[in-house]
């Protein structure tokens, strides 16, 4: 196992603080901007969580295929840094998959830090996975579900997959995906500066600074202290829950803490004959998918990884 000191309560406690202000920079820095471009869901759903003591919100994005029966499901969670509500973040690239797929697409809330700090956010992944698997309804075609995210989404996606019995997912996308927890951000390998003339660009973002990056992880961790639980660092559970056949998308971002990491899932898998597709997004940092732009240099790779997302989820539907 790979164990670090519990935190102290005053530790905790600055964490939480830290956090706080975090949360309220955010919301001050976007008064005045204008809001961006709407993607609603075609519906909304509330569903029981595991210990039945709350409900689970999704977001649910039907394809413009209206003919009755079972249809392919992806599940998506949003990135947060474990922290930051943002449910419906994401519905660029979902309402684009439910399009251009032709799948359901459901958008999976889940219990954010420090409030609710590991394993609360996996385990409310696991259950939206779970609900869909179970198929009450019979809307979802219980053979071809793939999950996938962004960021913090991806973590939970990735570590939901790894302990899942095998061949239940068939399909995977993760963007910019945050993996290994037994790293604090000091220990990880720096991403490249970013040329001025790319810093001209703001919406090819950059890399999440350092001291937000440990501080996400570390109020994720909460008093958790076994850095190589799978639910947790899904790199170091079962890779052979993964599908093969070119059923896994991996992008990572040049300017990104986060890079090295994907980049090394990626290698795990090739290494276990599975075959994954990795976009390596250069000249771009953690958060390019993003933009709201339409004809700039992130603008284009966005919509390159959106691409890349679709044709890796038709693939693995056999659609």
């Amino acid at each position: 196992m790979s164990n670090q000191q519990p935190p102290s309560l005053w530790q905790r406690t600055r964490v939480h603080l830290q956090v706080v202000l975090l949360r309220l920079a955010v919301r001050i820095g976007r008064i005045g901007q204008s809001a961006p471009p709407a993607f609603p869901p075609s519906r909304e759903l509330f569903i029981a969580s595991a210990d039945g003591k709350r409900r689970i919100k999704l977001l649910v994005f039907d394809p413009a295929d209206a003919t009755p029966g079972p249809k392919p499901v992806y599940i998506n969670f949003q990135g947060s840094g474990f922290i930051q509500p943002s449910l419906g973040s994401d519905g660029r690239l979902l309402t684009y998959i439910a399009r251009e797929v032709g799948c359901i697409v459901v958008d999976g809330d889940y219990r954010k830090a420090p409030e609710h700090p590991f394993p609360a956010p996996y385990e409310d992944a696991h259950r939206v996975v779970s609900w869909v698997l179970e198929n009450n309804d019979g809307q979802f075609d219980v053979n071809r579900v793939a999950v996938g995210g962004v960021s913090a989404g991806a973590n939970l996606a990735l570590a939901v997959l790894v302990n899942m019995p095998a061949n239940t997912i068939k399909g995977v996308s993760v963007i910019v995906p945050a993996i290994d927890f037994t790293l604090p951000y000091a220990q990880r390998r720096a991403p490249p500066d970013m040329p001025e003339v790319h810093k001209k660009e703001p919406d090819r973002s950059g890399p999440i600074p350092p001291d937000i990056g440990e501080l996400m992880r570390m109020a994720y961790l909460g008093t958790f202290t076994n850095t190589k639980d799978p639910r947790l660092s899904p790199n170091y559970g079962d890779i052979t829950r993964f599908p093969g056949g070119k059923s896994v998308f991996i992008a990572s971002a040049e300017y990104d803490y986060l890079d090295e990491e994907a980049k090394k899932l990626n290698n795990q898998l090739v290494g276990a004959g599975k075959e994954p597709v990795h976009m390596h997004a250069e000249g771009m940092g953690h958060g390019y998918v993003m933009t709201n732009n339409s004809d700039t240099a992130a603008a284009r790779k966005r919509d390159e990884t959106f691409a890349k997302v679709a044709e890796t989820l038709r693939r693995a539907f056999a659609l």
